[in-house]
């Protein structure tokens, strides 16, 4: 038994090439390869192939591969820089919207409550006390016209709305 087992470890470790019988045969306009004659009396034609690769060389990284993968790295930089400059740009214009809704409850409720704030445009200075009694205008010639706006109110009181461009810088 041990014999045998000898044998067949012996031969399955020897290495022998197999050898096939090739034929080449021309069909049409092509050339065909068969493991039969063509006709009687072909002869075989003597096929050269290569033993397989033991083992598969690695791959080594070179300058080509180099260059592409840090393309690649700067790429990826260059879209997050992207996505982080969006995702700014979005939080400002939400918080800009948020400040300018706020500012305009802010100057609502200074309307209702019959009050001039600092901020006001000439409309809610308006909406708020009516029209003034008198406006006195001074204009510049940067471009900058001011007004003072006069309200009289009972008892002699007199009470003064400055306004730059249409908007009020301060009032007493």
């Amino acid at each position: 038994m041990k014999r045998i087992f000898i044998i067949a470890a012996s031969l399955a470790c020897s290495a022998s090439p197999v050898s096939a019988q090739i034929y080449t045969c021309t069909q049409g306009d092509r050339q065909v390869y068969q493991s039969t004659p063509c006709r009687s009396g072909d002869q075989p034609v003597d096929l050269y192939v290569p033993p397989a690769a033991k083992q598969v060389q690695a791959h080594g990284r070179n300058e080509h591969v180099q260059q592409y993968l840090e393309a690649g790295r700067e790429q990826r930089q260059r879209a997050e820089q992207i996505i982080d400059q969006r995702a700014r740009n979005a939080r400002e214009s939400r918080e800009q919207r948020e400040k300018a809704e706020a500012e305009k409850q802010r100057i609502s409720r200074a309307i209702f409550n019959n009050e001039v704030l600092i901020g006001m445009s000439a409309e809610n200075v308006r909406d708020a006390w009516g029209r003034p009694d008198k406006i006195n205008t001074s204009a510049y010639k940067r471009g900058v016209a001011r007004e003072q706006w006069v309200y009289e109110r009972k008892k002699g009181l007199r009470e003064y709305v400055y306004l730059e461009n249409g908007v009020v810088t301060g009032r007493n």
